[in-house]
């Protein structure tokens, strides 16, 4: 049975960005319903969860921090080997499903996990998306939902259609086990960040998933769902009294990726939004960036300096040779990766083709 309307509700980070992490779930936490609340900090030694859990970092918000150490044996086995190969951005992406197998191991909440990223910002409630699980095992979201040419769209193809920064789990749907269980077999194999390969950590795989396993994943196509600077051009911002509208429907959330603290009046560092302060929609971006800067500053933390668990931090040709000591197959992507020479090359030609174009 789904608990109508609740769930589970987890995001994962590294120690350093904890108080982004809260700032996401405290306004899930406002707008919905939520059986356990938790945050994975993927390099939190046994010592610093028991720090974290033990002082009032979360407020009111009562959320359980967990670590590798909290997690099953075999859970832990798997992410303590990709440590030795990923970095934290390849090991927050497998984080996302380890901890939903760890959150939904326990019988006793609800029988959905949703995962949040730490950079999203919730507006209203989810109560109708929720509803949509009824029979299905995993619900995620696309970067786009309508056909425009924009330069964003035409990256999407390096990282893929859908979006791993919001995804909804039910371990009652008899795929759940096997959708989750292939992926956490092929992100921890396979999770690097290697663009020019085709590799985007969890989402190419992700999308792939939603083929795969297509009568069991739903891929909502609902607008006022993980709004970003890459569909902004599909999708018009309306700001009414307090509140931000999709044509009349309140927004459920925006994700800020690219956001910086340093720079709150820039919208992303991934491109360039302008802002007309004529414009409706730009004023009212303006107004929920200011928002979220003000949640921001306000949950910022004083955390004290904690023993931390490392990371691999070595260039990612280095980190595929480690992963090979477990993942033998591995030794195919390093053919792939073109080496340093053949970037310059390639770099070369294209500045030389670009100049012939221009003066012809």
């Amino acid at each position: 049975m789904i608990y109508k309307n609740y769930t589970n509700v987890f995001t994962v980070c590294t120690y350093s960005y904890l108080d982004l992490a809260i700032v996401a779930m405290k306004s899930f936490t406002e707008n919905n319903h939520t059986s356990r609340n938790f945050i994975f900090v993927i390099d939190a030694s046994l010592e610093a969860i028991s720090y974290l859990n033990n002082h009032n970092f979360s407020r009111s918000l009562e959320i359980i921090f967990f670590g590798v150490d909290q997690l099953s044996k075999s859970y832990k086995s798997i992410f303590t080997k990709a440590t030795s190969y990923f970095d934290s951005m390849e090991l927050c992406s497998l984080a996302k499903y380890i901890g939903t197998g760890h959150i939904l191991s326990s019988k006793n909440d609800s029988n959905l996990c949703t995962y949040i990223d730490a950079d999203t910002f919730f507006l209203s409630n989810i109560k109708k998306t929720l509803e949509l699980l009824k029979d299905k095992s995993l619900l995620v979201t696309p970067h786009y939902v309508e056909p425009t040419y924009t330069k964003s769209q035409l990256l999407c193809l390096r990282s893929g259609w859908i979006n791993s920064g919001f995804l909804i789990f039910n371990r009652e749907e008899r795929n759940y086990k096997n959708i989750l269980n292939w992926l956490i077999s092929i992100v921890s194999n396979k999770g690097f960040m290697v663009p020019e390969i085709g590799l985007y950590c969890d989402q190419r795989w992700l999308g792939l998933a939603s083929q795969i396993f297509s009568e069991s994943i739903l891929v909502s196509k609902d607008p006022s769902l993980n709004i970003g600077y890459w569909n902004l051009k599909e999708r018009k911002i309306e700001q009414k009294g307090n509140f931000f509208y999709l044509k009349k429907r309140r927004i459920s959330f925006f994700h800020f990726s690219g956001h910086k603290i340093n720079s709150p009046e820039k919208l992303t560092v991934h491109n360039d939004t302008d802002f007309n302060e004529n414009d409706s929609k730009s004023i009212a971006l303006i107004n929920l960036l200011k928002k979220y800067y003000v949640e921001r500053i306000s949950s910022s933390l004083s955390l004290s300096n904690q023993k931390l668990n490392l990371v691999c931090n070595k260039d990612v040709k280095t980190r595929i040779k480690l992963s090979c000591r477990y993942n033998k197959d591995n030794k195919e992507l390093l053919v792939l990766i073109p080496n340093f020479y053949e970037k310059i090359i390639k770099k070369i030609i294209f500045i030389v083709k670009t100049f012939l174009n221009r003066i012809s």
